[in-house]
């Protein structure tokens, strides 16, 4: 008989992360649903508000914030007050920058863009099962805050970048009018000398 690593003993012994599932798509649901349940954790799918609230103990969640029936602001509130340890994760197909800091501001811990891919939401989840031993709620909301600062840091950092590409482009519109008019200029000395020329015009006037 092979003795195990204790590691290894532990690993196979801890018991998987309770997952709340809630998406309007049901296609999707079920098939997150089987792979949540082949990583070894327990799926646990809610269609409502009130089936959200009756879900009982939850280590993570999984949730379409921008459902007509679940809006992440109202059920953010009840999660967290039920669950105050869980990890609330926005689950959606809007991913640009507003809807990134809404999903943030409504309380989510991190925003997750759909299609996502398996591999490495079970590598998420693996790593939040480690930390659900020492995640707390004082935890979880410096997790949050830090997840704003990061999105606003690079959102500034973006303003920054349009606002360089801005300048840029501006300097070349102002350069290629400067080139422009001093080719008008050429061309218009060119046509007062060929005036001159033709009706012997002296070269200054007055």
């Amino acid at each position: 008989m092979v003795e195990k690593e204790p590691n290894q003993k532990e690993a196979e012994s801890k018991p998987g992360l309770r997952v709340l599932i809630a998406d309007s798509h049901r296609d999707g649901t079920f098939a997150l649903r089987l792979l949540v349940k082949c990583w070894g954790h327990t799926a646990i799918v809610a269609e409502s508000r009130e089936e959200l609230g009756a879900a009982g103990v939850i280590d993570v969640a999984l949730i379409e914030p921008f459902a007509r029936s679940m809006r992440g602001e109202n059920v953010v509130p009840l999660l967290q007050e039920r669950n105050p340890h869980a990890v609330l994760l926005a689950y959606t197909s809007w991913g640009q920058k507003e809807d990134v800091r809404a999903c943030l501001e409504m309380g989510f811990h991190d925003h997750l863009l759909k299609p996502y891919e398996p591999e490495k939401l079970k590598a998420l989840l693996e790593d939040l099962s480690y930390l659900h031993d020492v995640a707390d709620p004082t935890w979880l909301s410096l997790y949050r805050k830090a997840r704003l600062v990061r999105w606003q840091t690079r959102n500034n950092l973006q303003k920054l970048i349009d606002n360089d590409q801005f300048h840029r482009q501006a300097t070349q519109r102002v350069h290629a009018d400067a080139d422009a008019f001093i080719g008008d200029l050429h061309q218009l000395q060119q046509n007062a000398a060929d005036l001159r020329k033709r009706y012997g015009l002296p070269r200054e006037l007055g």
